[in-house]
């Protein structure tokens, strides 16, 4: 993602799972908000989320956009629970397939894993 879009940070770390497994991680950051202003928050723009989280990518744009820096400055938020779309017309979305928009939107994470006689790992993006 970083190469792609040419912003952002990449940082990964290890451990190992309770079960004894050597896990290893990666996490894609971007914090500069003129990165965010004029990368990310086009793509979010044209390819908007069809479920509840879209409520709060407008939350988070409104504030970018009018550079809310502190907490205290962030106006009261409740999401609303009354839905964009009809089932329906989320899976008729171009730009996603059904189970990719749900791996996205949902509070999971994509990973690889690649087994070995003597090892297991996984990867977490």
């Amino acid at each position: 993602m970083k190469n792609i879009l040419g912003v952002g940070i990449m940082k990964m770390r290890k451990r190992k799972s309770i079960k004894g497994l050597n896990l290893e991680f990666a996490t894609f950051c971007i914090r500069n908000k003129k990165h965010l202003k004029e990368v990310v928050t086009p793509i979010f723009d044209q390819y908007p989320m069809t479920t509840l989280k879209q409520y709060d990518y407008t939350r988070f744009k409104e504030n970018l956009l009018n550079d809310i820096m502190f907490y205290d400055d962030l106006m009261p938020y409740k999401r609303s629970n009354i839905p964009l779309y009809n089932m329906k017309d989320m899976l008729n979305k171009e730009y996603f397939s059904a189970w990719l928009m749900g791996f996205i939107e949902a509070e999971g994470s994509f990973g690889t894993y690649e087994v070995s006689k003597d090892n297991y790992q996984m990867a977490y993006f």
